[in-house]
């Protein structure tokens, strides 16, 4: 069933990475100048300083995350696409906050740095994809449970 509590995470998360591409990480105040960090990278005097590819991994989430709710017949094919997504999740957001601060790092002078609402969206999905895995580990418990009654 579609219905399901855990497809309405799925489609939290879904909204949350999509919001990621309209809005920054970060912006950089130097010397009455801005410079900002988004998904698809940091450019710096046309020199894209970031190595990690946000934009393809955020969209590999979203498509993992569009293909988990479509799959809502197979749990556990469910659970194990949740892990995975959760575990490139993580990844995501531990090399944006360090390219957040690797980048107020190579200024080398005094830097205002504020963080955008791109930087924490990425954290929120990964609670809404917290709970929509423990959601579909409950209706996993609960067939099991109504197989041993038969």
């Amino acid at each position: 069933m579609i219905q399901r509590i855990q497809t309405i995470y799925l489609l939290l998360v879904l909204i949350c990475l999509s919001l990621v591409f309209a809005f920054p990480f970060a912006t950089y105040t130097v010397a009455e100048q801005n410079y900002t960090f988004d998904v698809m990278g940091f450019n710096c005097n046309g020199a894209n300083q970031v190595k990690f590819p946000f934009y393809v991994a955020a969209l590999v989430i979203v498509l993992l995350t569009l293909f988990t709710i479509l799959k809502y017949k197979n749990r556990k094919l469910q659970l194990k696409l949740g892990r995975i997504n959760y575990l490139l999740l993580l990844v995501v957001i531990a090399l944006s906050f360090v390219n957040v601060r690797t980048i107020e790092d190579s200024f080398g002078e005094v830097v205002s740095v504020s963080f955008g609402i791109g930087l924490f969206l990425p954290v929120a999905a990964l609670a809404f994809l917290f709970l929509a895995n423990r959601s579909i580990k409950k209706d996993e418990e609960l067939i099991k449970s109504l197989d041993r009654l038969r």
